[in-house]
């Protein structure tokens, strides 16, 4: 699959920059976005209540802060209304967590068979989550104005590559006997599909307009786990475990803004847009919880939600 993306790079790149195509543009945007993602607690306080048992509600979580990811369309004008896009898109996000405390904590990542992080022997720790996402796009629309001049549309759709990278790195130690304990898990998923959708804007005038998109795709998803879990301050290994399958995921993406034409003329034309942006993938299992917990010879595999929400600034030029 990877080979896969590289092709359809240097396919697309080379299909833009055709010299026998007119009507280039160019599309470049930053989004500023929130990570929505669950199953990032890592502990909670023992005996919340006056029990030994902990519920999901009590534990904290890691939450990652916002971050700037990057956009950049090339377009050509294909004839026949129809237009040819290649869209390259990289977001990464990164949060570390700390807690000390007299209290006694419970840990919710790993549990292993040999009960070494067990509900109240250890006070402290960190834990840190990151993920790096990147995606490749080749998309045709078909585009037709209605309203006159004021209002264009554009059926699409395309070929979807993404790769997603995941890990979470977390220690916890008690002070008593400094026998601390490492687990370090990761989830790897390279997806490959189709998508379709519809994009448009509407003119107010010759200035502002509306812009919206929306689209909607079905991946195929390799993914890709591992489980690593040393106790002993890393002296001996608890767990060592992982597993590779296939499983299949959606993705849907909306974005909704305001568009401002900055410059018109013959030769050049520069539009600025500013907005809301959306993007969800439902389907993909999460890192490897309880690796003792295994099922018809298999690890058990749970459901994550993963998305991203926020605002995007983009420019557009066309020649």
């Amino acid at each position: 699959m990877k080979n896969m993306k590289k092709t359809l790079l240097v396919a697309a790149i080379s299909a833009a920059t055709s010299q026998a195509m007119a009507g280039l543009y160019v599309d470049l945007q930053a989004n500023q976005s929130d990570l929505n993602r669950s199953g990032l607690d890592w502990y909670a306080p023992h005996g919340t209540d006056n029990t030994d048992d902990v519920g999901a509600g009590d534990y904290e979580y890691v939450e990652p802060s916002a971050e700037t990811g990057l956009s950049l369309g090339l377009g050509m004008d294909l004839g026949s209304n129809w237009t040819g896009t290649i869209r390259y898109s990289a977001i990464d996000f990164s949060e570390k967590d700390s807690v000390t405390t007299n209290d006694e904590l419970v840990a919710s990542r790993v549990h292993s068979d040999w009960n070494d992080v067990a509900e109240n022997d250890w006070d402290q720790g960190t834990s840190k989550y990151e993920l790096d996402q990147t995606t490749i796009e080749l998309e045709l629309a078909y585009n037709f104005d209605f309203g006159g001049d004021k209002g264009a549309l554009a059926p699409l759709f395309g070929i979807r590559s993404t790769s997603i990278e995941q890990s979470m790195a977390t220690y916890y130690d008690d002070t008593a006997n400094t026998s601390g304990t490492n687990v370090t898990e990761s989830v790897d998923h390279d997806l490959m599909g189709l998508y379709a959708g519809v994009e448009g804007q509407w003119k107010f005038n010759k200035l502002v307009g509306i812009e919206g998109r929306v689209d909607l795709g079905i991946m195929q998803a390799d993914a890709s786990r591992t489980n690593l879990e040393t106790i002993n301050d890393g002296g001996d290994i608890a767990v060592n475990t992982g597993d590779d399958f296939a499983e299949t995921a959606t993705m849907t993406n909306a974005k909704l803004g305001v568009v401002f034409a900055a410059l018109e003329s013959d030769s050049l034309n520069l539009d600025v847009g500013l907005g809301l942006q959306y993007s969800s993938i439902d389907g993909l299992s999460d890192f490897i919880h309880f690796p003792d917990d295994v099922v018809n010879g298999s690890l058990s595999r749970s459901q994550q939600s993963l998305g991203t929400s926020g605002y995007y600034l983009n420019v557009g030029a066309s020649f």
